[in-house]
């Protein structure tokens, strides 16, 4: 885990770093490190608990503190988790920083931003929540009823697949358009495989490939627009 969180934080900065570059996009670059900290902060305070819990930071630490935890310290582990990594993934509510600060960058920087770096939320929670935690534990979880933290995850992939998506339609520019369409699809990612079946779990990883492979194509002529255009209204 604190491999992942080394490495998480060098993608961090490293984002920043081009989104920085852009000559309109500093003020949406430092928007995003106030999101990226708080992201880190909670992903360390989920590590503080795993190593009260199991004594390491191991990925096999991590499984065992699971099993010894009572309801409302695994609550505390997964919402911490899910804020962490849900930020840089932007999903609601954690995505207002994310379309102005890809949409307005040189082409290259927002080819590479919107298909690969922000996915690297998904792969930390397909990691650590899914793999490591499972979705059988996630059901287990319940707030009310059989309302269950699978089914929160779920919630919150659905609003995001739906509501920025409809943002998008509204857009006149089109670098805004596939900013905000970008975040749509995490939330298409993210429910195929919280579903938990292997045809869900295969179609949310065969779209990161899809939506990489589309977004940066298009980002990509991105640079020539942005020279023309100007200045963001």
């Amino acid at each position: 885990m604190l491999s992942l969180f080394i490495s998480w934080e060098l993608v961090s900065w490293s984002s920043f770093l081009l989104m920085a570059s852009g000559r309109h996009t500093v003020k949406y670059a430092l928007r995003y490190v106030i999101y990226a900290m708080a992201g880190a902060m909670a992903v360390m305070g989920a590590m503080a608990l795993v190593w009260n819990a199991a004594g390491n930071l191991s990925f096999a630490g991590l499984q065992s503190a699971v099993t010894h935890m009572g309801t409302a310290p695994l609550w505390t582990l997964v919402l911490l988790l899910f804020f962490g990594f849900g930020i840089k993934m932007a999903v609601l509510p954690f995505h207002l920083w994310q379309a102005n600060a890809y949409a307005f960058l040189p082409g290259p920087a927002s080819a590479f931003l919107g298909a690969i770096s922000s996915r690297m939320g998904l792969f930390a929670v397909l990691v650590v929540l899914i793999r490591l935690l499972g979705i059988v534990k996630l059901e287990s979880l319940s707030i009310v009823g059989s309302f269950s933290a699978r089914d929160l995850l779920a919630w919150v992939s659905l609003l995001t697949l739906i509501i920025p998506t409809f943002i998008a339609l509204r857009q006149y520019d089109a670098r805004l358009l596939l900013a905000w369409h970008g975040i749509g699809q995490g939330g298409y990612m993210l429910i195929g495989v919280l579903v938990g079946t292997e045809m869900g779990a295969a179609g949310g990883l065969m779209h990161v490939f899809n939506h990489a492979t589309y977004q940066a194509i298009l980002s990509l002529p991105a640079m020539e627009s942005e020279a023309k255009a100007g200045s963001p209204q």
